[in-house]
Parts: C-alpha cells; sequence; structure tokens
C-alpha cells in the first residue's frame, strides 16, 4: 500500500476506525485504488459512517467495476441509507437505494424485506405481501424473517401468513 497510509493503518491497528476513515479520506483524491476503497469501506462500517462514506465508495465502484469488496460495502451502506430513509418517513426515496442495492445483490433477501417496509409506509400492503414473500423465498439463514418479526410494519405481515415455498 501507499507509504503515506501507514498512519491510517496505525489507526486502524488502534482501534479507531474514524481516524482511519479520515485518512483514507485524504489520501483518496491522489491514490484511488482498489485497495484504498476496501480500506476505507471497513473503517467506515467499523465507525458507522457507511452511509456517509456511500458517495466515495460509489465513485470506487465506478473506477474498479466487478470488485466484490467494494460492492460489499456500497450494498451495505445503501441498506443503511434506505434504513434511514425509511425511518426518516421517506420511502419513496429509500426505493431508489434499496433497488440499487437488489441490482448489486439479486440474490439477497434484505432489499426485499426494505422494499416491503417501503411499501407499507405507501399504504401498499398487497405489494408489500409480494416483496415480504420474495424476501422470505431468499432468506437462507433466517436472518429477514427474524429482522421482520421484529419490524412494526412487517410482523403484521407475517402474522396474516406469507406464503412461501
Amino acid at each position: 500500500m501507499y507509504p503515506s497510509f501507514n498512519l491510517g493503518r496505525f489507526f486502524f491497528a488502534f482501534g479507531r476506525p474514524d481516524l482511519t476513515l479520515r485518512e483514507a479520506e485524504r489520501l483518496w483524491s491522489t491514490a484511488p485504488s482498489e485497495e484504498l476503497a476496501v480500506i476505507e469501506g471497513e473503517a467506515a462500517l467499523r465507525s458507522g459512517r457507511l452511509a456517509t462514506s456511500l458517495p466515495r465508495l460509489e465513485a470506487a465502484l465506478r473506477r474498479h467495476p466487478g470488485s466484490a469488496e467494494i460492492e460489499r460495502y456500497v450494498a451495505l451502506g445503501l441498506a443503511f441509507r434506505a434504513q434511514e430513509l425509511l425511518d426518516k418517513g421517506s420511502p419513496k426515496e429509500a426505493e431508489l437505494d434499496l433497488h440499487r442495492m437488489l441490482a448489486l445483490t439479486p440474490d439477497a433477501c434484505g432489499p426485499y424485506c426494505g422494499l416491503a417496509k417501503a411499501a407499507v409506509l405507501q399504504g401498499d400492503v398487497a405489494r408489500a405481501q409480494r416483496l415480504l414473500a420474495e424476501a422470505l423465498r431468499k432468506d437462507t439463514d433466517g436472518t429477514c424473517r427474524h429482522n421482520a418479526r421484529r419490524d412494526p410494519h412487517l410482523a403484521p405481515l407475517l402474522d396474516r401468513g406469507i406464503e412461501t415455498p
């Protein structure tokens, strides 16, 4: 990696991903490498700033298309930002991020759960049921079912008996 990023690596090892993130942001304009983007993604995730790092991570993905690691951080950032938008009562805006997330992770159940919640918030219960059923079909480890059960907007849909194969 770049010698000028040694301080960023030290901060990461020292348990200060927020300072690593600051160093990665500073270095990005001169060295926009895939490795730096991955380190920034992990530092942003660990410091709870993934949604705010999303624009630079998306730029990194455009610069390094097909990078599975960068795609992972972009998808997570989209998920966090979509959840923030849903919590603020902005389901239409959240849907944009959720559809982008779905394009990056077509086999994941999470985007479908988010879209189901957006549909509920917009009063379209039938669409929400279809989306939640799709989420449950793609749920390989029970995470989406568990999260839906804990969500006050999605739990009633589960109580209605969503049909899944």
